[in-house]
């Protein structure tokens, strides 16, 4: 019995990540994110496994960073070119910004 709870609180728990993810996907599009950055390959920005490493997949310090209240720890001296989509991230209510964080470390 207690092994099926907690079969049955796993998956239902994957189903409620898969949904931030997906969610934050559609915000990572929607916002322009992919322009800059890929799934697996740093170009003109870090890419996500990149940003993911660099953050130790702690969305706590990830959404800090978002809300303008740290510093950016990824090639600090590019963070100019980002400022203006930083700033746009500053305005989106906190369930947006943890499924996109989630999204992001999710690599």
């Amino acid at each position: 019995m207690v092994k099926r709870f907690f079969l049955l609180w796993a998956v239902l728990l994957s189903f409620y990540v898969s949904g931030l993810a997906s969610e934050g996907e559609k915000i990572f599009h929607a916002r322009g994110c992919a322009g800059c950055h890929d799934k697996a390959r740093d170009s003109i920005g870090p890419a996500l496994s990149t940003i993911s490493q660099k953050y130790n997949r702690d969305p706590n310090k990830l959404l800090k960073f978002f809300k303008g209240q740290a510093e950016p720890i990824i090639w600090p001296d590019k963070f100019r070119i980002m400022e203006p989509f930083m700033n746009m991230l500053k305005h989106m209510e906190d369930k947006d910004l943890r499924a996109l964080a989630d999204y992001i470390l999710s690599f």
